[in-house]
């Protein structure tokens, strides 16, 4: 094999290695990058606070990180730049806590309707079956039909 081919090779490979890693990444993930390297100078403690709530993030526990977020904000020793990425990152977080919300709804909504219509096919078939046990009642209790004359 020639170095020209060995070459094309290896940048093919590099290629298919790329659009692997690329259809494996998640389209709509968080991307918890730009706060992390805000916070890389920070203290410890602050740290410790910011690595909370990216493992929140990630965890996709919107509500704790959107709290978590809000208590590092507040904190006096967190720089104006570091609260621009933490503000960035608690947008973020605030839209999927939103989605969240609204597939939960649709779930419940879905769920709910089909309750519903379970609930009235039931009760539909049970109307049904009454009344139709009533009309067998009523038939056997009716006096027998005379005869009919002859001739008619």
């Amino acid at each position: 094999m020639n170095m020209t081919n060995l070459r094309l090779g290896l940048l093919g490979l590099a290629a298919a290695g790329v659009l692997v890693l690329a259809g494996c990444s998640k389209p709509d993930a968080i991307d918890t990058r730009p706060v992390t390297q805000a916070f890389a100078s920070a203290e410890s403690a602050i740290k410790t606070d910011l690595d909370a709530a990216v493992a929140a993030v990630k965890a996709g526990d919107y509500a704790g990180a959107t709290a978590k977020l809000k208590s590092l904000a507040t904190n006096a020793k967190v720089t104006s730049e570091q609260k621009q990425a933490l503000q960035g990152l608690l947008t973020q977080v605030q839209a999927k806590l939103g989605d969240a919300a609204k597939q939960a709804i649709e779930q419940a909504s879905k769920v709910a309707t089909n309750t519903a219509s379970k609930v009235l096919q039931d009760a539909s078939k049970k109307v049904g079956d009454a009344a139709n046990k009533a009309v067998q009642d009523a038939t056997k209790a009716l006096p027998p039909l005379p005869p009919s004359p002859t001739g008619q």
